[in-house]
């Protein structure tokens, strides 16, 4: 279905006032825009804004700057402390075993001799009566 005339010339008059001149505002007053875009702009939802991170706080950054320095110090004692702490003694594999752990290994060693002598003593009753004649 075709337009009517008269807003087919309209059309025309239209594409032909913009292909000499470009677009044109179709506001002519100016000021009276500017309000318009002011209110828009007033009245746009907070969630359409750009968030703003938070600022720390002094005591925040007083926090975070004696985290940083104790973390860097005791990286910088790590790496230093071979060299600055050769007077101490190295510790050596071979400790003193401790009064418990004596203890225990003396009960255990006595323990499996024990039960040697038990499966010594009936592996020889066993042998005995291998050896014995029969009596039939």
């Amino acid at each position: 279905m075709t337009l009517p005339i008269s807003i087919r010339k309209k059309n025309e008059q239209y594409e032909a006032n913009v292909k000499s001149r470009g677009k044109v505002k179709k506001s002519l007053n100016p000021k009276r825009e500017e309000q318009i875009r002011d209110e828009l702009t007033e009245n746009q939802p907070k969630e359409l804004e750009i968030p703003t991170k938070p600022k720390l706080t002094q005591n925040q950054k007083i926090v975070i700057y004696s985290i940083l320095a104790l973390f860097l110090s005791s990286i910088l004692f790590q790496l230093l402390a071979p060299f600055l702490l050769t007077n101490t003694p190295a510790l050596s594999k071979t400790k003193k075993k401790s009064s418990l752990k004596k203890k225990f290994y003396k009960t255990h060693v006595k323990a499996k001799k024990a039960a040697k002598a038990k499966t010594s003593a009936a592996s020889s009753v066993l042998k005995e009566a291998e050896s014995a004649k029969p009596l039939i």
